[in-house]
């Protein structure tokens, strides 16, 4: 690995991209073409810091330690390729790597330059054509389209965020609606059961069915949160193999209290569905995202209907759904009973930032964003739409391979047992903290508690005292959270079981 220092002053048309001192890395095997390209640069007279790089091993470690404002790759090296390279250090958000790449080869090869466009190379030189005008341009126009592109990501993520914040406004009235509601059945119900208590006029049956109505609502309130938290994550997608059946049939009740009453839900699942292996939350997010989308074309109220399908894909069949492969498919239709679209609409339904509502009502992002998570799934969705007929969505996934999926445990066989073995319980949460203990000593457990990391600590440091288990909340106030005081327990006493 060696540097060159030297200056040079670049043709007009190029001087407002390439001023001040820039550091170029050039990853080449070949002395010829190495000292080629350096003997260029120095007849130019670039004011430029150029590191070398003889393998793919140490271009990598050399381009995560430094910041480089060009990096010329050769596609071969002794050690790997250049497109492995690109792969290494490709970041799929931004579609870029970490500085402008342009890639260097021997001959030409369509594919070649096609795998290096898409692993975020801006440019591709052949040797033999390389001048000292074409490295300046090449430079230029590298990092005119690696700004430009990270410009336009930074702006696409700033959009995203807007859209998942317009989204929660869009779905806050529901949402405050059945919320009203699920602490209007929990406080009526606890109330009910209080008088009872005070009036010494207990009912078995009546507390029973006053206690199933509560924690059917908490769990309403529960699933509201859940829900909820799908639109604040920023995250790459994480597929697993899925039921998409269940997930609708959860689905249901969340869409029905949120997209307000004078809208009718209808879910018909087909039984033996095919699994998919797609991120759950974000087939949340799309699924909600549609529905919204329907509710908004039907202000005075309608229907909306999904329905799902298996869908086998092949050379004979007579209607084939375009930009699909032959396979097998599970199909999610999402129907409304709307104003529906016109065919100039149609077209641009998943084009970025094109929306139908009113300035400052939507930012045209809800189903591009739909449209990219199908297509990372590796499937596609197909729209169908009249006006004053209403819309339907049509998304196509791939069914998945099964060699991997685990076998799930049903919930009634699962059955709750107790002990005798003493317990740590640590809860900065008063009323949490009572409660656990509570549900807990009812098992026959021994509980210790502890409101903070350190009255845990000095607990666990009482030489006679013996503890089984420490069970801690993660998010602890002071200065240690629940990790933490796990990771002091276990150096103390090794033998504790941990349950966070």
């Amino acid at each position: 690995m060696q540097s060159f220092v030297s200056g040079f002053e670049l043709p007009c048309i190029l001087t407002t991209d390439l001023e001040g001192n820039m550091r170029i890395l050039l990853v080449e095997d070949n002395p010829t073409d190495k000292m080629i390209f350096t003997r260029h640069l120095l007849d130019r007279g670039m004011d430029i810091t150029l590191d070398h790089a003889e393998n793919g091993e140490d271009a990598i470690m050399m381009i995560n330690e430094n910041h480089y404002d060009c990096i010329f790759l050769d596609y071969m090296l002794p050690d790997t390729d250049g497109v492995s390279i690109l792969k290494d250090i490709y970041n799929p958000e931004t579609s870029l790597g970490p500085a402008p790449v342009v890639m260097l080869t021997a001959q030409g090869s369509e594919k070649v330059m096609t795998d290096a466009i898409n692993y975020g190379a801006q440019d591709y030189l052949l040797k033999n054509c390389i001048t000292e005008d074409t490295l300046s341009i090449a430079i230029a126009k590298a990092k005119e389209f690696y700004l430009d592109r990270n410009k336009r990501y930074q702006v696409t993520q700033q959009l995203m965020h807007s859209q998942k914040m317009e989204a929660i406004g869009q779905l806050t009235g529901g949402i405050a609606h059945d919320f009203n509601n699920i602490l209007t059945i929990i406080l009526g119900n606890t109330r009910l059961i209080a008088d009872m208590i005070k009036g010494d006029k207990l009912k078995p049956e009546a507390c029973e069915r006053s206690n199933e109505a509560v924690i059917r609502a908490a769990n309403r309130g529960a699933e509201l949160i859940k829900r909820l938290m799908i639109f604040t994550r920023q995250k790459t997608l994480r597929p697993d193999i899925i039921d998409v059946g269940e997930l609708l049939e959860e689905l249901k009740e969340f869409l029905s209290g949120t997209l307000g009453d004078p809208i009718e839900i209808n879910v018909n699942v087909k039984p033996d569905l095919w699994y998919v292996n797609i991120d759950p939350s974000q087939m949340e997010h799309a699924i909600i995202n549609m529905c919204v989308n329907a509710r908004d074309a039907m202000p005075y109220g309608g229907n909306i209907t999904i329905e799902t399908d298996n869908i086998s894909i092949h050379d004979g069949l007579l209607h084939k759904p375009d930009g699909l492969d032959t396979g097998d498919y599970l199909m999610i239709a999402i129907s409304d009973t709307g104003f529906g679209m016109g065919e100039d609409v149609v077209k641009k339904i998943f084009d970025p930032f094109f929306t139908t509502k009113d300035v400052g009502k939507g930012t045209g992002l809800g189903l591009s964003m739909v449209y990219g998570f199908v297509k990372e799934s590796g499937g596609n969705i197909h729209v169908y739409s009249e006006k004053g007929k209403g819309t339907c969505f049509r998304i196509y996934l791939p069914r998945a391979k099964m060699d991997n999926k685990t076998t799930s445990v049903d919930k009634k066989d699962i059955v709750t047992v107790g002990g005798t073995e003493t317990i740590l319980l640590v809860e900065d949460e008063l009323e949490i903290l009572d409660l656990t203990r509570n549900l807990l000593e009812q098992k026959g457990y021994k509980i210790i508690e502890a409101h903070s990391g350190l009255k845990a600590i000095e607990i666990i440091t009482q030489p006679d005292l013996h503890i089984d288990m420490l069970f801690t909340d993660i998010s602890m106030p002071g200065e240690m959270n629940g990790i933490q005081i796990a990771a002091r327990v276990l150096a103390i006493k090794p033998e504790t079981k941990v349950l966070f």
